[in-house]
C-alpha cells in the first residue's frame, strides 16, 4: 500500500454480514469476495421440495469479464495527520461478496452473482 494511513474508529456496531461478505478490521493485501445465489419468490404455499440448480441458468456458468487494467494517473498527495479517526460508526449491514472494511486495502476483486426469479399465482 502506498502513503499508508492508519484507521481508528472507537466503536462500531454491525447489525447483520452474510452471504459471502466480511466484516475486517486492519489492512489486508487483497481481497476477493465471492457469492452467487438464486433467489425464489413465489405468490401463494411453497414446499422445502421445490429445488433449483445453478446449472439451469447461464449465469452462473459464463466467464466474468477481464478486468480492466489499473488507471495509472500521477498524483501526490500529503496528509496534515496519518490517522484517519471516526468515533462511531452504525452499520445496518453487508451482503452478498461485499466487505465493511476499518483499515486499507490494495485490490478487491468481488464478484456477485443473483439470479432473482418470481413467480405469481397465475403463472403455476
Amino acid at each position: 500500500m502506498r502513503d499508508k494511513r492508519l484507521a481508528v474508529a472507537h466503536t462500531a456496531q454491525v447489525n447483520s454480514v452474510t452471504i459471502g461478505s466480511g466484516l475486517l478490521i486492519g489492512d489486508v493485501n487483497q481481497l476477493n469476495p465471492r457469492s452467487r445465489a438464486i433467489a425464489v419468490q413465489r405468490e401463494g404455499p411453497h414446499t422445502i421440495e421445490d429445488h433449483v440448480s445453478f446449472t439451469t441458468y447461464p449465469i452462473f456458468q459464463r466467464e466474468p469479464s477481464p478486468m480492466l487494467p489499473p488507471l495509472t494517473i500521477s498524483s501526490s498527495f500529503h496528509h496534515v495527520d496519518h490517522e484517519i479517526c471516526v468515533d462511531s460508526m452504525f452499520i445496518l449491514g453487508a451482503s452478498t461478496a461485499s466487505a465493511i472494511q476499518i483499515g486499507g486495502i490494495d485490490h478487491i476483486d468481488a464478484h456477485a452473482r443473483v439470479k432473482h426469479i418470481r413467480i405469481l399465482s397465475d403463472e403455476q
